[in-house]
């Protein structure tokens, strides 16, 4: 998470969705109301940008790979703040208006693990990877820029005495984040009830 403005901000906008709706109504349903609201959104942020935007870029004929990937780590860190914020938002609220219950509790805390692991483990490594092909990249360019030659200097620079992660890494963040998708759907189920 690079950017802390991003993440105060949607972190104060899901606690203000999430309190709204609370007091809005009966404690309970505002909270199923705000809990299955922040849960939707979270699975369209995973359905827009992991498997839509993350692959889409790539099918373009006028931007250059190592374009993509550059593109697609700002993406990504983007999209772990929001998720960090939806998830704090979620157990938040679960903190403040509902008493531990397995059923309101357990999911959400076995998203914040994966989110927490994907977020400070598996997505540093991705991005190491991203600037080894990068770096790859651009030393094959013919007619390279000067500010490709910058970048590749930076990134040579970066990735110096350093291990490329391994293929599977990326594997492994795609199962889940179509586990996080399953196990928000059947979140909502559950406190659909």
């Amino acid at each position: 998470m690079k950017d802390i403005r991003l993440f105060g901000f949607w972190l104060l906008a899901f606690e203000t969705m999430g309190h709204y709706c609370v007091y809005r109504t009966s404690s309970a349903e505002g909270l199923r109301l705000a809990l299955v609201g922040g849960s939707f959104i979270w699975v369209g942020l995973l359905i827009g940008i992991s498997f839509t935007e993350s692959w889409v870029k790539f099918k373009s004929t006028i931007l250059e790979r190592q374009v993509a990937l550059d593109v697609g780590k700002l993406v990504f860190d983007a999209l772990n703040t929001l998720e960090l914020a939806i998830a704090i938002s979620m157990l938040t609220l679960l903190h403040r208006f509902q008493p531990f219950q397995e059923k309101l509790w357990g999911i959400p805390l076995l998203m914040a693990f994966i989110l927490g692991f994907q977020a400070f483990y598996l997505t540093p490594r991705l991005e190491l990877r991203a600037l080894f092909i990068v770096a790859e990249e651009l030393s094959k360019k013919k007619h390279a820029t000067r500010a490709d030659e910058k970048t590749f200097k930076a990134y040579k620079v970066a990735t110096t005495l350093k291990k490329m992660p391994p293929t599977w890494m990326h594997h492994l963040y795609v199962i889940l984040e179509v586990l996080k998708i399953g196990l928000l759907l059947k979140y909502t189920e559950l406190i659909s009830l």
